[in-house]
């Protein structure tokens, strides 16, 4: 299996020992907020790493792929309720589509806006519940007020 390229987004405040630990991942942090961007070896090394926030009590809130899963394009992940990925398989025919225990994931490639509306329109045709819709890789840190 290739390295993989991962941003991970975590609220709460990481201790000292722990970004020494993670300092390979790039870790940005301020207050309450953290993101560690970097390269992990597998999906086990990805895994301690959770698991390392866990403990430190960090509650992660998103895990992306570093990389940009459509190249120069946009990218939307779109979650929804459910194990649905035939029935959404069969109304979008572009895209990755992956099952979870609960959601079903699409990622797809957006050319326009339009793209996006369409997505979500046809999905709700569906009568499926939106979890939630990401465009593009996650902001960093915005900026603080009090940074110069």
């Amino acid at each position: 299996m290739p390295p993989i390229e991962v941003s991970i987004f975590a609220e709460g405040s990481l201790p000292p020992d722990e970004i020494v630990e993670l300092a390979d991942l790039g870790v940005h942090s301020r207050a309450d907020q953290v993101v560690l961007d970097g390269t992990v070896t597998d999906q086990a090394a990805l895994i301690g790493v959770l698991e390392r926030l866990r403990r430190a009590d960090l509650r992660i809130r998103d895990v992306w792929p570093a990389a940009r899963p459509c190249g120069d394009k946009d990218a939307a992940h779109i979650v929804v309720t459910g194990r649905v990925g035939g029935l959404v398989r069969s109304v979008l025919d572009i895209g990755v589509v992956t099952e979870q225990p609960t959601t079903t994931t699409v990622v797809l490639a957006l050319s326009s806006a339009d793209d996006l509306f369409d997505a979500i329109e046809r999905l709700g045709g569906l009568g499926l519940e939106l979890r939630s819709v990401h465009v593009g890789r996650p902001a960093v840190l915005p900026p603080d007020d009090g940074d110069p």
